[in-house]
């Protein structure tokens, strides 16, 4: 009777033992529900995350990739320009030696026709041409006495004439005092004076002529005998009938 009595005060315990348990173990379902929904969240969330990191490295990788393309692009110009670079070097090189020698052919062509008479087409049209044609400004500049002759040959010529014909036997004293206005006048004229500035003159035909004038007038300086004089002044004569053939060419 006892222990029918004691079930009977334990059942309700037991039974609100149990709806407690229940009430827990629906608790914590709902909880565990609650979490693994969280998980799932945070699971996708990590996921998209994770893919949203390797569309950003993708990207990178795509980046790099193109980088590498520009980079292995230039290194491939930068080596077609280097040698473009080279071989345009080689070419200045040997345009510039090329132009050297031609300047050298035109500058020795130019200056052979002030040591031979004057020929007007020679000059003109050959000899004052191929100086002008020299590339090299320094080099054309550094020898300008040249074309200042070869521009000058024909009036240098003519200033010659008209110096010879003013020599006059007749007018011409007997005496040093006679002959010397003409030497002087000889060296004021302005074809010596240029003459003089270039350092090769006494082998070029009107140096070589003039250096003959200077000769014959210090003969006649000294000279008293009538038939050495007549044959100096006949030279004289002889010289300008040449210079005026030449001028006629």
């Amino acid at each position: 009777m006892k222990k029918i009595i004691a079930l009977a005060f334990m059942f309700p315990l037991a039974l609100g033992a149990q709806n407690a348990i229940e009430d827990t173990l629906l608790h914590s379902s709902k909880q565990v529900s609650a979490n693994k929904a969280d998980c799932k969240r945070q699971l996708k969330d990590c996921n998209k995350e994770k893919q949203n990191l390797l569309d950003s490295i993708n990207q990178l990788n795509n980046s790099i990739n193109r980088l590498n393309d520009s980079i292995s692009e230039a290194v491939l110009k930068k080596e077609q320009l280097d040698s473009m670079l080279t071989e345009t070097k080689s070419l200045y090189r040997t345009t510039d030696s090329l132009l050297r020698h031609a300047d050298t052919i035109l500058f020795r062509m130019a200056s052979n026709f002030i040591y031979i008479p004057y020929e007007s087409y020679s000059i003109d049209k050959v000899a004052i041409p191929s100086y002008k044609a020299i590339s090299d400004t320094t080099y054309k500049k550094r020898n300008i006495a040249r074309l200042t002759l070869l521009e000058h040959y024909r009036s240098h010529t003519e200033e010659l004439i008209r110096f010879l014909s003013s020599i006059n036997p007749q007018n011409t004293r007997r005496t040093i005092t006679g002959i010397t206005p003409h030497i002087d006048e000889l060296h004021q004229l302005q074809c010596y004076t240029e003459y003089q500035q270039y350092d090769d003159w006494k082998h070029t035909d009107l140096g070589r002529r003039m250096l003959k004038i200077e000769n014959i007038l210090d003969r006649l300086k000294k000279e008293r005998r009538d038939a050495q004089r007549n044959e100096c002044f006949d030279q004289l004569k002889q010289m300008a009938a040449e210079l005026k053939r030449c001028l006629n060419t």
